[in-house]
C-alpha cells in the first residue's frame, strides 16, 4: 500500500473544506432555482446567493452589495484594469498603468493587452526583500495616472505588499480619479485583511484560495462617502446580473461555496490559525535550513503558512528524489508551470537563473499535522527520522 500524500501546496490551492462541499451539494440538489426567478425556488437561491455576499461582506469589513460574483480572481482581475482603462477612455484620454513586474500573471497578460491598445504601462520592480520598490513607484506616479494594480501576498515569495501605502501615495501623487486594485488571491482569508484599513478601491480574489470551490470568485467595487461613487462599465451584456457588471446566471452552489470558505475562514482567523500555520512552516523551515535551504525574503512581513526555499543543489535533488509521488510542493509558481524560463520574481530579488531553478514553494494548511511535517522530513533524513543503525548491525 502506497504512503499516504502529503499536501505542501496550499499556494498553488487548498482542499475544499468538508463543509463547503456538504453546503454546495445541498444546494445542487435543493436550491437548483434560477435566482433570478420570481418564484419560490428562485427566492430560495437568491437568498442562499445573498447570504454568501453577506459572509464576504462580514470576512472582509464591507458592504455585500458591493461584491461582485465572478469565476475567480482572474476573471475580477480583468473586469477591474479594463474597467479602469474604459473609465479613462470615457475621460477623452487614455490610461497609465503603474504595477509591478512581477505580478500574477492575471494582471500582466491583460497589462499587455492594454498596452498593445495604445495604453500606458510602467512596471517597477522589487527590492531584495520581495516588496514592491516604493521609491520607484512614488517616481512612477503621474499626474496622468489612473490606475495602481498590485498583489496583497506574492503568489511565489509570500511577501506581503504595502498595499495602504501604496494607497496613500496615489492619492497623492497620482490623477484625482487614479483607482487602486489589489489582488488578494492569496490572502483572503490567510491574514486579517480590512478594505477600510487597505483602503483600495478594487479588490480580487478566489474561493479555491481558502478552502472553497474552483470556479468562484468576487471583486470588491469601493463605496466610500469620502469619494465619487465607483461605477465600473460592464465587461459583458446580458441579462443585466450582478447590477450589470457580470450578466449571466449567478451559479448558486459556486457562491454557496465561496460564502461557507469566507464563514470559515472568519472563525479561523479569530480562533487563531495563522499562528497555530506559522508553527508547522517554521517547523519545516528548519528542517529543511539544517541541511543547507535558505529561505528568500526572509526580513519582509509575509504570509504565515508558506516558504520560499532556495535550496542547494544537493538538497534540492533529494526533494524531487524522495518527495516524488508522496510529498505534493512546488518548483515555482503552478501559473508558470510548462514555461520552462525563470521566474520573474525570483529573479526580481537577485536570484541567479540557476539559483532561481533550485527554489522550493511548500505551503502548510488547514489540515496539515504535525506529524506529516515529521514525516516529510524524516524522508530527507531531516527532523524526526530514524537514527541509523550502530556500525556493524545490518538494518531489517
Amino acid at each position: 500500500m502506497s504512503a499516504p500524500l502529503i499536501y505542501l501546496d496550499h499556494l498553488a490551492t487548498t482542499p475544499c473544506a468538508p463543509e463547503v462541499v456538504a453546503a454546495m451539494r445541498e444546494a445542487l440538489e435543493r436550491d437548483y432555482g434560477n435566482p433570478s426567478s420570481a418564484h419560490a425556488l428562485g427566492w430560495r437561491a437568491r437568498e442562499r446567493v445573498e447570504d454568501a455576499r453577506g459572509a464576504l461582506a462580514a470576512l472582509l469589513g464591507a458592504r455585500p452589495q458591493r461584491f461582485t460574483l465572478t469565476s475567480g480572481a482572474t476573471e475580477a482581475s480583468h473586469i477591474a484594469l479594463f474597467g479602469a482603462a474604459a473609465l479613462a477612455e470615457e475621460g477623452g484620454g487614455r490610461a497609465h498603468v503603474v504595477s509591478a513586474v512581477a505580478e500574477h500573471a492575471a494582471t500582466l497578460g491583460p497589462l499587455r493587452e492594454l498596452a498593445r491598445r495604445g495604453h500606458a504601462v510602467t512596471l517597477v520592480g522589487l527590492t531584495p526583500d520581495g516588496l514592491v520598490d516604493l521609491d520607484a513607484l512614488a517616481a512612477a506616479l503621474t499626474p496622468q495616472t489612473r490606475l495602481v494594480s498590485l498583489l496583497r501576498a506574492h503568489n511565489e515569495l509570500a511577501t506581503l505588499q504595502p498595499v495602504a501605502e501604496v494607497a496613500a501615495l496615489a492619492r497623492r501623487r497620482a490623477h484625482p480619479s487614479c483607482l487602486v486594485h489589489v489582488d488578494a488571491a492569496q490572502s483572503v482569508g490567510k491574514e486579517p485583511l480590512s478594505l477600510a484599513d487597505l483602503d483600495v478601491d478594487l479588490l480580487s480574489l478566489s474561493a479555491h484560495k481558502l478552502y472553497g470551490p474552483k470556479g468562484s470568485g468576487a471583486l470588491y467595487v469601493r463605496q466610500d462617502a469620502r469619494r465619487p461613487r465607483l461605477e465600473l462599465p460592464p465587461s459583458l451584456w446580458g441579462g443585466g446580473q450582478e447590477r450589470g457588471l457580470r450578466p449571466g446566471t449567478v451559479a448558486t452552489h459556486q457562491a454557496v461555496g465561496l460564502g461557507v470558505a469566507a464563514a470559515l475562514a472568519r472563525e479561523a482567523l479569530a480562533a487563531g490559525e495563522p499562528a497555530a500555520l506559522a508553527a508547522l512552516a517554521a517547523r519545516l523551515r528548519a528542517g529543511l535550513e539544517a541541511q543547507g535551504a535558505r529561505l528568500n525574503c526572509a526580513a519582509a512581513p509575509r504570509l504565515p503558512h508558506a516558504l520560499s526555499l532556495t535550496c542547494p543543489p544537493a538538497l534540492f535533488e533529494r526533494l524531487s528524489a524522495a518527495w516524488g509521488g508522496v510529498v505534493m510542493f512546488s518548483q515555482g509558481a503552478a501559473c508558470q508551470s510548462g514555461r520552462g524560463a525563470p521566474s520573474e520574481a525570483l529573479l526580481a530579488i537577485g536570484l541567479t537563473p540557476e539559483e532561481a531553478s533550485r527554489v522550493a514553494r511548500l505551503s502548510v494548511g488547514r489540515y496539515t499535522t504535525p506529524s506529516e511535517i515529521t514525516r516529510a522530513l524524516a524522508l530527507l533524513g531531516a527532523e524526526g527520522a530514524p537514527p541509523p543503525p550502530p556500525a556493524g548491525v545490518m538494518p531489517l
